[in-house]
């Protein structure tokens, strides 16, 4: 259905440069003199993040009209490799790389942007962060042990090739690149990698962005100025971007920073790593608030993120460089990790899971209304008072050129970008019940059979999840305990959140709270001992993996240990539970539990 206060899908045209007119010349986004060039004018990119990914695509063409009224010319978004290619069962590998069911359609929510004159800047990674579900690298990734990530090793090479392989190739193919009339005009290379890898000091580091590089222009030819974007610090510069001096790509690859708390140092530091005259300031991620963690305040660090304060930072951003600073508020519109998709960060030896909601503090809120900070004030109203009081971002918003349409000897006037603000978003008036006349319990056997085919048995110990075929979602772990057995209940490298029942009724709880994944060492007190077996069942919950650790000498070891589940052993009384039963079988059967559609 129609977004309300937006313009129909349906209405809008494909080629929006035969519509407006301008040279035959393919629309090429060139750096000149350290400004920004779009078909021979200057030009500055004044972008909003939004994932498309986090927006139920009902409402996508709503929040995109909001990010162009708000005064801005572009959006930005990250592309999740998980997001889009699961792992196949029946095949044993990943799965084909979907870009066309409803939530998945990257090339619908590009082409809503064009429709709305506005220009992309996409960051397809492989790695994004964005407190999404192990950065968006794919969990199967982790089924075989431990491998080797962001860095030129294989099999994990291999696997991006292919990735790429499908995603890039087919924005080409759908006309989506600047040079070909499309909105994409700037790609992303990888996503901070200063903070994991160096670039100057391994070479397997550095042939990895080289490799990625090498293979945007492979698949996506110039049409695209590639860039990397690094914390305006000058170690994590050295150690994540291609300089002139750490690469043969130095030339062709942007360097650009982010945070940009004082945006003059943030240039200086930028253009240090840029070849001279070629180093326009783009602050790529200009945070405009925090995201949040189970167990935090609803809106936590935001009291420095007042809607004056940052409307102070933008303008202080956008006056860079005689007024052609370049930006990317981070986010114009957080959403919704919706399901399993929220991701984890660490800190200070604490595993910190994040909330579904990744509202952010942005100037449009979860809800699609205007943002407002912890004093009420209203952050959609003061950016775009900035952004639309600022001198012209210059150049055409939308492409001027197609190969594929005449064009007159001399383009009119360039359209800027809608800026009707779509109707406030409705909100119910009133109560809705909804009657669940029947329910079922969870932990009884013949539930968990129903939902999980059996389950998988029968291991000697528990196995982590990645390796039972259970990327997302719960686990339940099942064995039978020995007659007579009770006392403290211990497990081992628990990953995340475990419940624990016997004979279906509730025992209690644990959580990896402690330390670096050691449940509490004194364990769960079980029932009384009874002079017969019984089942114990330990429901496992994974809370999301980590996808950013701001340790580069331990980010390495850390991305291996990402598996999910019991990684060590059950304890009962002191005796590590890895009985046998009596035809011979090992004793635990699991439950795979992702509540997917196919499971539902």
């Amino acid at each position: 259905p129609r977004a309300a206060g937006g313009p129909s899908a349906g209405s809008i045209p494909m080629d929006l440069g035969a519509l407006f007119g301008g040279s035959s010349a393919p629309a090429r986004l060139l750096i000149e003199r350290d400004q920004f060039v779009l078909d021979g004018q200057n030009f500055t990119v004044r972008a909003g993040c939004v994932h498309y990914f986090r927006v139920h695509p009902d409402l996508w063409e709503d929040r995109l009209a909001r990010i162009a009224a708000l005064g801005l010319n572009a959006v930005q978004t990250y592309v999740p490799w998980n997001y889009h290619q699961a792992w196949n069962a029946s095949s044993l590998g990943p799965a084909r790389v979907d870009l066309d069911s409803p939530s998945r359609d990257l090339p619908r929510f590009l082409r809503l942007a064009h429709g709305l004159r506005l220009r992309v800047v996409l960051r397809p990674g492989p790695y994004v962060c964005g407190e999404f579900e192990f950065g968006g690298l794919p969990a199967w990734l982790l089924r075989d042990g431990p491998i080797e990530l962001r860095t030129d090793a294989e099999p994990y090479m291999g696997h991006v090739e292919r990735w790429w392989g499908e995603l890039l190739p087919r924005l080409r193919r759908e006309g989506l690149m600047l040079d070909d009339g499309g909105p994409v005009m700037l790609v992303q290379i990888e996503n901070e990698y200063g903070h994991f890898g160096d670039v100057s000091e391994v070479e397997a580091d550095r042939r990895y962005l080289e490799r990625l590089a090498d293979l945007a222009r492979r698949h996506l030819g110039d049409g695209a100025q590639l860039f990397t974007s690094d914390p305006d610090d000058l170690a994590k510069l050295t150690r994540g971007t291609l300089s002139p001096s750490a690469s043969r790509l130095g030339s062709e690859v942007l360097t650009t920073v982010d945070s940009c708390d004082v945006p003059e140092d943030a240039w200086a530091a930028q253009r240090s790593f840029n070849p001279p005259g070629r180093s326009p300031f783009f602050c790529s991620e200009l945070w405009v608030g925090w995201f949040a963690h189970w167990g935090e305040p609803a809106r936590p660090n935001l009291a420095a993120q007042r809607a004056r304060d940052v409307a102070e930072r933008l303008r202080r951003v956008l006056a860079v460089n005689g007024g052609t600073g370049s930006v990317s508020l981070y986010m114009a519109h957080g959403g919704t990790s919706f399901g399993w998709w929220a991701g984890a960060n660490t800190a200070d030896g604490m595993y910190l899971p994040d909330t579904p909601s990744y509202d952010y503090g942005a100037p449009i809120g979860e809800g699609g209304g205007h943002g407002l900070d912890e004093a009420g004030g209203d952050k959609y109203a003061a950016l775009q008072s900035v952004l639309l009081e600022a001198p012209s971002g210059g150049g055409s918003s939308v492409p001027s050129s197609s190969p594929s349409a005449s064009r007159p000897p001399s383009p009119p006037a360039e359209p800027q970008p809608l800026r009707e603000e779509p109707p406030p978003p409705r909100r119910l008036s009133s109560t809705v019940e909804v009657e669940l006349p029947e329910a079922v319990r969870l932990m009884e056997a013949e539930t968990l059979a129903a939902l999980s085919g059996g389950g998988r048995c029968c291991d000697e110990l528990p196995l982590p999840m990645e390796e039972v075929g259970c990327d997302y979602g719960i686990v339940v772990y099942e064995t039978e305990l020995p007659a007579g057995g009770g006392g403290p209940l211990q497990v081992s490298r628990l990953r995340d959140r475990l419940v624990a029942f016997v004979d279906g009724e509730f025992v209690g709880r644990m959580y990896r709270q402690q330390g670096w994944g050691r449940a509490d060492p004194k364990g769960l007190l079980m029932p009384p001992p009874r002079p017969y077996p019984r089942t114990l069942r330990l429901l496992v919950e994974n809370l999301g993996r980590v996808g950013f650790v701001d340790l580069p000498w331990f980010s390495r070891t850390f991305l291996l240990d990402q598996r999910k589940g019991i990684l060590g052993g059950v304890w009962l009384n002191g005796t590590l539970l890895n009985r046998t039963g009596p035809d011979g079988q090992a004793g635990w059967r699991t439950h795979c539990l992702p509540f997917d559609d196919a499971q539902l």
